[in-house]
Protein backbone atom coordinates (compact mmCIF):
# COMPACT_ATOMS: atom_id res chain seq x y z
CA UNK A 1 0.00 0.00 0.00
CA UNK A 2 1.10 3.40 -1.01
CA UNK A 3 1.67 6.64 1.21
CA UNK A 4 -1.01 8.71 0.94
CA UNK A 5 -0.21 12.30 -0.79
CA UNK A 6 -1.45 14.44 2.14
CA UNK A 7 -0.30 17.77 -0.39
CA UNK A 8 -3.27 16.38 -3.16
CA UNK A 9 -5.99 15.55 -0.27
CA UNK A 10 -5.84 18.95 0.41
CA UNK A 11 -5.51 20.70 -2.74
CA UNK A 12 -8.52 18.29 -3.86
CA UNK A 13 -10.30 19.27 -1.21
CA UNK A 14 -9.98 22.90 -1.61
CA UNK A 15 -10.97 22.78 -5.46
CA UNK A 16 -14.26 21.03 -4.22
CA UNK A 17 -14.84 23.31 -2.05
CA UNK A 18 -14.49 26.09 -4.46
CA UNK A 19 -16.31 24.84 -7.20
CA UNK A 20 -19.56 23.98 -4.67
CA UNK A 21 -18.68 27.89 -3.85
CA UNK A 22 -18.77 29.20 -7.32
CA UNK A 23 -22.41 27.05 -8.12
CA UNK A 24 -23.87 28.16 -4.98
CA UNK A 25 -22.98 31.87 -5.94
CA UNK A 26 -24.26 30.98 -8.94
CA UNK A 27 -27.51 29.45 -7.95
CA UNK A 28 -28.65 30.63 -4.90
CA UNK A 29 -26.70 34.06 -5.40
CA UNK A 30 -27.86 34.88 -9.17
CA UNK A 31 -30.64 32.37 -10.35
CA UNK A 32 -32.92 31.98 -7.23
CA UNK A 33 -31.49 35.53 -5.43
CA UNK A 34 -34.99 37.36 -6.11
CA UNK A 35 -36.97 34.80 -5.57
CA UNK A 36 -35.38 34.18 -2.21
CA UNK A 37 -35.55 37.77 -1.03
CA UNK A 38 -39.37 37.87 -2.34
CA UNK A 39 -40.36 34.52 0.04
CA UNK A 40 -38.26 36.53 3.14
CA UNK A 41 -40.43 39.42 2.48
CA UNK A 42 -43.37 37.59 1.81
CA UNK A 43 -42.60 36.39 5.54
CA UNK A 44 -41.93 39.60 7.09
CA UNK A 45 -38.19 39.44 7.32
CA UNK A 46 -35.40 41.43 5.85
CA UNK A 47 -33.36 39.96 3.11
CA UNK A 48 -30.33 38.39 4.95
CA UNK A 49 -28.08 39.40 2.79
CA UNK A 50 -25.33 36.95 1.99
CA UNK A 51 -27.55 35.83 -0.96
CA UNK A 52 -25.85 32.34 -1.25
CA UNK A 53 -24.27 32.03 2.01
CA UNK A 54 -27.97 32.87 3.36
CA UNK A 55 -29.27 30.50 1.10
CA UNK A 56 -27.00 27.55 1.90
CA UNK A 57 -28.37 27.84 5.52
CA UNK A 58 -31.69 27.91 4.63
CA UNK A 59 -31.23 24.77 2.48
CA UNK A 60 -29.30 22.80 5.06
CA UNK A 61 -32.16 21.94 6.73
CA UNK A 62 -35.46 20.24 5.78
CA UNK A 63 -37.40 22.10 8.46
CA UNK A 64 -38.43 24.84 6.26
CA UNK A 65 -40.09 22.20 3.58
CA UNK A 66 -41.96 20.29 7.06
CA UNK A 67 -43.09 23.97 8.13
CA UNK A 68 -44.48 24.82 4.71
CA UNK A 69 -41.81 28.27 5.10
CA UNK A 70 -40.51 28.41 1.46
CA UNK A 71 -42.68 27.28 -1.70
CA UNK A 72 -41.82 23.54 -2.75
CA UNK A 73 -40.15 24.27 -5.90
CA UNK A 74 -37.81 27.10 -4.40
CA UNK A 75 -36.47 24.33 -2.24
CA UNK A 76 -36.57 22.25 -4.71
CA UNK A 77 -34.48 23.57 -7.29
CA UNK A 78 -31.77 24.73 -4.65
CA UNK A 79 -31.89 21.07 -3.38
CA UNK A 80 -31.42 19.42 -6.45
CA UNK A 81 -28.75 21.35 -8.08
CA UNK A 82 -26.86 21.02 -4.66
CA UNK A 83 -26.73 17.41 -5.18
CA UNK A 84 -25.33 18.42 -8.60
CA UNK A 85 -22.45 20.72 -7.40
CA UNK A 86 -21.51 18.64 -4.56
CA UNK A 87 -21.19 15.41 -7.16
CA UNK A 88 -19.41 17.38 -9.71
CA UNK A 89 -16.73 18.70 -7.03
CA UNK A 90 -16.16 15.60 -5.76
CA UNK A 91 -15.36 14.34 -8.87
CA UNK A 92 -12.90 17.41 -9.68
CA UNK A 93 -11.13 17.31 -6.29
CA UNK A 94 -10.56 13.69 -6.74
CA UNK A 95 -9.63 14.38 -10.18
CA UNK A 96 -6.81 16.47 -8.78
CA UNK A 97 -5.65 13.17 -6.52
CA UNK A 98 -3.40 11.14 -8.33
CA UNK A 99 -1.33 7.80 -7.15
CA UNK A 100 1.86 7.32 -8.89
CA UNK A 101 1.81 4.41 -11.50
CA UNK A 102 2.97 1.13 -9.45
CA UNK A 103 6.27 0.07 -11.27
Amino acid sequence: MQKINWNRVILGGLLAGLVINICEFLVDGLLLGDQWNASMKSLNRPPMGGGANAAFLLLASAAPVAIHLFPYHLMGIGLVLALVEIVAGAVIGAWLYKEPAAA
